[in-house]
């Protein structure tokens, strides 16, 4: 077993322990138990940047963080609710989003699309870790209270914001006729424009190359304007090997942004 999936099993590993420190009795349980949560949250930003400068990446590991981030968060969460610490309808709205995207993602899956982490999905999480972090310690703390509760709502407003920003923008994973210029498909092989096409081959072959050789692969566009970072990442598993890109027109962009030398642009022009 490699390191990144050690860690996001430790996250598992941790879930029992955890909620005994919640429930316990002794001096500075809390304390301790929000140590705990914390320490052990940080592991869900390092196992995927470990897999990904390792080159990594396993089935495995695609399966269990995400599975490993929802119990983490939510097996404190109820037992806070057991203890009164916090309303049982925030476990609820939590539970819901976390299910309703779950659902996404395998609906996504089936048609060969990947839904990549969004913003408000990373501030969701942070939110939910300090509001859990704050709960957990108003007890021994009751200054904390007013904090907590603000944390609370926090974490639900962006709970909620961010399902329903996922929803938006892959509308048309449920809905296959949207019109939304994020479900524009791209027909690499000479479809028509704006018709469903299938996943590339050429893109299908060019990932299996990448993680078979535990490549990654960085893009800059200037006339395709993005599209060619839009079909690698149309492909299942490609946070994988794909690290970002970046599309820029204008000289000034190139100079700037991808260190483009002048005399190359003046000697071949915009498009180099």
């Amino acid at each position: 077993m490699n390191l990144p999936n050690a860690l996001t099993i430790s996250r598992l590993v941790a879930i029992p322990p955890l909620m005994f420190l919640v429930l316990a009795r002794f001096d500075y349980h809390d304390q301790i138990a929000a140590a705990v949560f914390v320490v052990f949250s940080l592991t869900d930003t390092m196992d995927g940047q470990l897999a990904r400068r390792r080159g990594s990446v396993s089935d495995l590991g695609k399966f269990l963080d995400p599975l490993a981030d929802k119990l983490f968060v939510l097996s404190v969460l109820i037992v806070l609710v057991q203890e009164e610490l916090v309303a049982a309808w925030v476990v609820v709205v939590i539970f819901s989003r976390e299910l309703l995207i779950t659902l996404l993602r395998t609906v996504a899956a089936s048609q060969g699309r990947v839904l990549a982490a969004a913003p408000l999905g990373k501030t969701k999480t942070v939110t939910q870790v300090v509001a859990v972090t704050l709960l957990i310690l108003q007890r021994p703390y009751p200054e904390l209270g007013l904090p907590a509760a603000l944390a609370v709502g926090f974490a639900v407003v962006f709970t909620l914001s961010s399902g329903v920003d996922y929803l938006w923008r892959w509308r048309h994973v449920l809905l296959p006729g949207g019109t939304a210029a994020s479900a524009a498909a791209v027909a690499p092989s000479g479809g028509a424009p704006g018709a469903e096409s299938p996943v590339d081959p050429r893109a299908a072959a060019l990932g299996k190359l990448l993680e078979d050789g535990r490549l990654t692969l960085s893009v800059a566009e200037s006339c395709t304007g993005g599209l060619l970072a839009a079909i690698i990442t149309d492909q299942p598993g490609s946070s994988a090997y794909f690290l970002g890109g970046v599309v820029a027109y204008s000289d000034e962009a190139k100079r700037t942004q991808l260190g483009v030398p002048s005399d190359l642009l003046e000697r071949h022009g915009a498009v180099s």
